[in-house]
């Protein structure tokens, strides 16, 4: 496959910039703690969900294997509280789609086929590219064998069939997002490695949903399926086991060593996610192109942020000019410069 000079990186930044109350990590943190949803003996680690669930799954040689088996169920039901947590922040709120600067990322992404390598699991970036060009599903952008939710009630009866996917449909016409970290719409069954993913498109899964209701056959369609999102643990390796993911890391590693312009949207490298700075390294260093890096996010910190990314990639490849609190607007004005069809 042949990617596209311009690639987008996007962390949870980009998100924010998008709609204000999605969380960084602290204030997810902090949502966990204000709900009840962290337990007595587990609140050492309340100020840092990162901490706690890596506490949680992580089998101290310390720990009795009851103390392994509880905190491991206590593990997975965060999970799924994190899910359910996205899933309702975007049934509340959406991307406001008369901001000219949004309509102009949207626009040049989808008129450039740029990949977009996303660490977010919520779909923000699927419905601001829904925006600009119409497709028939978000599944088109992720490019790998994901099914709808959907083909479980049309294969009812007759046993699952695996083997039949309109995925193909409309992949040549779309740009791929390539999720490293999974999504909120993302299900398997995680009992049995590598099995199938499904998809849903679902706002709220409930009964008051205005929007896409799977409610009258949740039960049936997802007893057996778990969230597909990689936790913020400090140590993932063990959530990349499923052959689907494995294969979205490569791709973004062919993306990256292919690119000439590469922008990171909302993401400063912190040291607990070292998978993320030896994919960029290791690809770059296959890199010939003269490729250049365009940080967009905050100038907060902006004296350490520079630090990091210089650290990782060199003082003469990064471009900082993008790291201002109206960096959005910057950014598109950029991008409308170099392709004004964008407009």
């Amino acid at each position: 496959m042949l990617y596209s000079d311009d690639i987008f990186f996007f962390g949870a930044g980009f998100s924010k910039s998008l709609i204000n109350s999605y969380p960084t990590l602290s204030e997810l943190s902090n949502y966990f703690l204000d709900n009840g949803l962290i337990n007595e003996n587990e609140k050492i680690y309340k100020d840092n969900l990162e901490q706690l669930l890596t506490y949680l799954i992580t089998p101290l040689p310390f720990k009795t294997k009851e103390d392994i088996l509880r905190d491991e169920a206590s593990y997975i039901e965060k999970i799924d509280k994190i899910s359910d947590y996205f899933i309702e922040l975007r049934g509340n709120t959406a991307i406001d789609g008369n901001d000219k600067n949004v309509l102009i990322l949207s626009k040049y992404i989808n008129n450039n086929k740029c990949t977009c390598i996303t660490l977010n699991y919520d779909l923000l970036l699927e419905e601001m590219l829904f925006l600009t060009k119409e497709y028939e599903s978000y599944n088109v952008f992720y490019k790998i064998p994901i099914k709808s939710i959907d083909e479980r009630i049309q294969t009812e009866g007759m046993g699952f069939n695996f083997y039949q996917s309109n995925f193909f449909n409309e992949i040549n016409n779309s740009i791929e997002i390539i999720k490293l970290h999974g999504s909120i719409n993302w299900h398997c069954d995680q009992i049995y490695k590598n099995s199938q993913i499904y998809s849903h498109s679902g706002v709220k899964i409930n009964k008051d949903s205005s929007l896409y209701n799977i409610t009258p056959y949740k039960e049936k369609l997802f007893i057996d399926l778990k969230p597909l999102i990689i936790p913020p643990i400090l140590d993932k390796t063990n959530n990349y086991n499923h052959i689907l993911l494995q294969s979205l890391w490569r791709k973004a590693f062919k993306a990256i060593r292919s690119a000439k312009n590469i922008y990171i949207y909302g993401f400063s490298f912190p040291m607990t996610d070292l998978s993320v700075v030896y994919l960029f390294q290791s690809a770059l260093r296959l890199n010939k192109n003269d490729y250049k890096i365009y940080v967009v996010n905050t100038e907060s910190n902006i004296k350490n942020k520079k630090k990091r990314y210089n650290e990782i990639f060199g003082d003469d490849k990064c471009d900082f000019s993008f790291c201002c609190n109206d960096n959005l607007k910057k950014l598109a004005k950029h991008l409308n410069k170099k392709s004004p069809e964008s407009i």
